[in-house]
């Protein structure tokens, strides 16, 4: 999936999501103000609530691309990376030697200015098998 299409699909769930936060809490407000029972109102805020946090914690943990979750990477190295995520197509785990892991994730097709080059989700990591850093990029040279 692009780049493009992946961003506007986070930012159309993160606005769902406080649109619903915003419309429980008016009618929660509105129903204190006219000195009504809440009824359903307060568990529909919270539910609305619960869901933004789900949203915002995905996206912020999955942020480089939707299919890898960023946070579990760093906190579990580049071995339990490859063991999990399966053989990359760029590169390798070796033990010792630092290098880095790049998996496919999409050809830039997009609508705007695209490159029409392949890109990888890559993972450098050091001689102990710690993530240093993850980013998306294209193959080296181009």
């Amino acid at each position: 999936m692009n780049a493009w299409y992946m961003t506007l699909i986070y930012l159309a769930a993160t606005f769902l999501a406080l649109g619903l936060c915003a419309a429980a809490a008016v009618l929660c407000g509105s129903a204190i103000i006219k000195k009504k029972r809440l009824g359903m109102r307060f568990p529909a805020l919270l539910v609305s609530m619960a869901l933004l946090a789900a949203v915002l914690l995905f996206t912020k943990s999955h942020g480089t691309y939707i299919r890898f979750n960023d946070w579990w990477i760093f906190m579990n190295g580049a071995q339990k990376t490859a063991e999990r995520y399966g053989a990359p197509e760029i590169g390798g785990f070796t033990d010792g030697k630092s290098g880095s892991l790049g998996y496919y994730i999409y050809t830039d097709d997009g609508p705007i200015m695209p490159d029409h080059l392949e890109h990888y989700y890559y993972v450098e990591y050091d001689e102990q098998g710690n993530v240093k850093e993850i980013y998306d990029g294209t193959k080296p040279g181009g």
